[in-house]
């Protein structure tokens, strides 16, 4: 089912929590809504869910009006960040909630709940008790629940902030998989840029109540539009260019104190100071390129990242740590280079 969100808006007294957010998520695609803590994308899915009303705005799923629709009437199930299970139940009644709650009879509730545990590798454990738990096994559980009411939309609020990395790793292969085996149209909101990056068909980015960009994980780390966006999804070297002119879909901008001619679209007058974006990889060290001082070196496993002075800016610089003959120290003297394609101009 396809899920369509039309200026979506939520206020708090005069603070917009919200703000005419508009998404489209198609039938089996999974989005998620990346953005830091407090910039609205929990409000956005709850609303989304029917456990908060919308100021304005429309919401559908598929061709049917849900904007006031009630949580109970939208065929919607949610996972929450803190699982929200009941320590009073078992495994096996807390996934059987939401059934019993929709009137299911034995047999069938019965059938669906052996049904989501197998899905989560939990048949073994239906008799636990929630004390009985790790954390991901608390995850598996809240999953089961929200599969087993087969709902045609699935909604997700940070369900892996709870567990460690090695866990969250393997958990959000799991969901992924099991999202792509059933083809439930879903939206997950996270503020782990990694996480959205290896789980999302689409990434919204959004800050301050805003979406500001929307596209294919590698479109939103390779052509961000702000620096916002540049600076959240991974690392980003920002650095202001000097237009000196402006033609046929290029531009001639003094940068680093070197020309350089870069694609654009946009038409930029001569003089315009523009910002520009630049990923730490995407730089290397080069005997013909421009004097640096390294700042600062920090060892990270398969990376190198130094700090750099570079011209009046600051750079950060991954180089791949291989068996390599270079012995860098803070302080020494190097010169660096990159590609003019590897730089995007920003909004």
């Amino acid at each position: 089912m396809n899920v369509v969100l039309h200026n979506m808006t939520k206020r708090y007294g005069e603070l917009p929590a919200v703000n005419a957010c508009s998404l489209e998520i198609k039938d089996g695609e999974l989005i998620t809504l990346l953005g830091p803590s407090g910039c609205g994308k929990t409000t956005l899915l709850r609303m989304v869910a029917g456990l908060l009303m919308p100021d304005g705005g429309q919401l559908f799923f598929g061709d049917k009006e849900m904007t006031r629709a009630s949580a109970q009437e939208r065929k919607a199930a949610m996972v929450f960040q803190h699982y929200a299970l009941f320590p009073n139940l078992n495994v096996r009644e807390n996934v059987a909630f939401g059934l019993k709650a929709a009137g299911k009879s034995k047999d069938e509730i019965h059938h669906k709940v052996d049904r989501a545990l197998e899905r989560v590798d939990l048949a073994a454990l239906g008799n636990r008790r929630m004390d009985e738990l790790s954390g991901g096994q608390k995850q598996r559980v809240a999953l089961a629940r929200a599969l087993a009411v087969e709902p045609d939309v699935l909604l997700l609020d940070e369900p892996l902030s709870n567990l460690d990395e090695k866990l969250r790793q393997g958990m959000r292969r799991n969901i992924r998989a099991l999202q792509q085996e059933l083809g439930i149209t879903t939206l997950y909101v996270t503020h782990d840029q990694q996480e959205a990056m290896a789980i999302s068909d689409r990434i919204a980015v959004m800050n301050h109540g805003v979406i500001q960009q929307i596209g294919l994980p590698h479109e939103i780390y390779n052509t961000p539009r702000s620096a916002f966006v540049a600076d959240f999804v991974g690392h980003a070297n920002i650095i202001k260019g000097k237009v000196l002119s402006c033609e046929s879909g290029s531009c001639k901008v003094l940068l680093q104190g070197r020309e350089r001619f870069l694609k654009s679209e946009k038409r930029f007058s001569d003089g315009d100071i523009i910002e520009l974006m630049i990923r730490p990889e995407a730089i290397r060290f080069s005997e013909n390129g421009i004097p640096a001082t390294i700042q600062w070196m920090e060892h990270l496993g398969s990376v190198i990242r130094y700090t750099m002075e570079c011209q009046g800016s600051e750079l950060l610089v991954d180089r791949v740590n291989t068996l390599s003959t270079r012995h860098d120290r803070i302080g020494d003297s190097v010169k660096v280079d990159f590609d003019n394609d590897a730089l995007v101009i920003l909004e």
